[in-house]
């Protein structure tokens, strides 16, 4: 019962975060990429490791770096969910 209410209480509150998340300058950015409405385009055979935050995203970093010692020249698309996460999984200090 109450995995449905809450289930329920997210899809009522959906629009004012979306709303909150569209109109806030700082969380405005990437949103759509951030939340996964649209996806970052992906080369055919790439591995993609995706992070909720900075600190999963250095903790995705150490996987992607085995990966490329493993395979050289594999191209690999790092994202986040957060700004600060996104800004260093493209490669920008946090």
């Amino acid at each position: 019962m109450s995995h449905l209410f809450l289930r329920l209480l997210w899809w009522a509150l959906w629009p004012v975060v979306m709303l909150v998340t569209v109109t806030h300058p700082r969380l405005r950015g990437a949103w759509a990429e951030r939340l996964m409405v649209r996806a970052p385009p992906v080369e055919p055979g790439a591995i993609w490791v995706h992070a909720a935050s900075v600190g999963e995203g250095r903790a995705a970093e150490a996987i992607a770096e085995a990966i490329r010692r493993a395979k050289p020249g594999q191209v690999i698309l790092r994202t986040a969910m957060t700004e600060a996460g996104l800004r260093s999984a493209r490669g920008h200090d946090v």
